[in-house]
């Protein structure tokens, strides 16, 4: 949310019986990016140092399956991955595969409302925050890159969520070897699941 005016330390919205909690976070500056030293940096990663002059609001968790069916009921939204003829990128035990079955009711592993919706696009995602908006009287969009890098590091400089890897059960989402199946399960954590740090956003 921009322009974090009234300066409470949180703020909870109603869309429609599916709370939506942002936290406030401070303005300040920090490194954007990650060192050339750093396991799977990409090349556009170069760090500098960024300046953010406002404090701002920001989302304490993913959005959840809950809220995304909210707006999916009272827009009628259908989004891209079902719309298009190829689906979106789901799990299929072993990988991400597309396929025309694929999509947030169905990314090919279990989840409930208090997961966080996955298979939606940029398109999608201001779609609902536009809804968002008319719902709680907000003016809400997605944070910028420098915004949510910001909070996701929450004044640390580690490139994981949990530190120094991603190594950790505790992550939003996770991906390891099942012993003796020769399958890789994948979930995502139900909200407020994953270990808190900072105001609530995840850097990967």
């Amino acid at each position: 949310m921009a322009g974090a005016a009234d300066q409470k330390a949180e703020i909870i919205l109603d869309l429609g019986g599916e709370p939506l909690v942002l936290k406030l976070v401070p303005k300040g500056s920090f490194e954007q990016g990650s060192p050339i030293s750093e396991p799977g940096r990409e090349k556009d990663e170069a760090q500098r140092t960024v300046t953010l002059s406002e404090d701002f609001y920001i989302g304490k968790f993913p959005v959840t399956r809950g809220q995304f069916q909210r707006f999916v009921n009272d827009t009628g939204h259908r989004t891209e991955a079902e719309k298009g003829k190829s689906g979106g990128f789901g799990w299929d035990g072993t990988q991400l595969v597309q396929k025309p079955e694929y999509n947030w009711k169905n990314p090919g592993f279990a989840q409930d409302g208090d997961h966080p919706v996955v298979i939606i696009t940029v398109g999608d995602a201001e779609a609902f925050m536009d809804w968002a908006s008319k719902k709680t009287g907000y003016r809400l969009r997605l944070p910028t890159e420098a915004q949510y890098e910001y909070a996701a590091r929450a004044g640390t400089k580690t490139p994981w969520y949990s530190g120094a890897n991603d190594a950790t059960p505790s992550s939003p989402a996770r991906s390891r070897p099942s012993r003796g199946s020769g399958r890789t399960p994948c979930t995502t954590a139900r909200r407020g699941a994953g270990r808190p740090r900072g105001p609530g956003a995840r850097r990967r």
